[in-house]
């Protein structure tokens, strides 16, 4: 647990905090079923430490226990969102799960950015006016848009990171091609 906890990025408030900080772990082994009668007093033992009366129980009064059984469902889908929209999250089991997830996400923002930024291509454009040095601006903007992509994708996985990063160069491309060929047809017309 410590190992996950270290190599899970974290904001820097949390930077040395370790998973004992968050987490509170107890192990316990039970006898085989086999063995029945201790099997079952260590069962009863287990039982007792989450019964909040307990001498000893797993259920400190610094918790929280105002949530229902029948609410911990929804309470815990909420904090399943919270987990989702801090985006740090990086756990192993879940890597191609939340690079897929997360990939798309950085993308869909890094291209609506990137569309602001070239708005203004499309405003010359739509002037009449041919864009000096196109090449040059769409080559910056588009360096500036997987450069910002690849520093936000580098801690999922590579191949999902990759992927997403190809088709935000296609969209990209795709976005500049209509305005260069339109371009080409007003400087041949001149």
């Amino acid at each position: 647990m410590k190992f996950l906890c270290d190599s899970m990025p974290k904001q820097d408030q949390f930077a040395s905090s370790a998973v004992t900080d968050f987490f509170d772990f107890k192990f316990c082994s039970l006898r085989p079923k086999a063995m029945r009668k201790l099997f079952e007093a260590e069962v009863q033992d287990l039982q007792n430490e989450f019964m909040a009366d307990s001498e000893v129980t797993v259920l400190e009064r610094k918790y929280k226990t105002d949530v229902p059984a029948d609410g911990f469902p929804a309470y815990a889908k909420e904090i399943w969102d919270t987990i989702v929209h801090e985006k740090d999250l990086d756990l192993p089991s879940q890597k191609k799960m939340l690079a897929l997830y997360r990939c798309e996400e950085i993308s869909r923002i890094i291209f609506t950015t990137f569309q602001t930024s070239i708005q203004l291509f499309k405003t010359i454009h739509s002037q009449g006016q041919i864009i000096d040095h196109f090449a040059d601006k769409a080559k910056e903007a588009v360096d500036k848009a997987i450069g910002e992509y690849s520093e936000n994708s580098k801690r999922y996985d590579e191949t999902v990171a990759r992927e997403k990063k190809s088709d935000l160069m296609n969209k990209m491309e795709a976005s500049l091609n209509i305005i260069f060929q339109s371009q080409i047809k007003m400087i041949i017309t001149f």
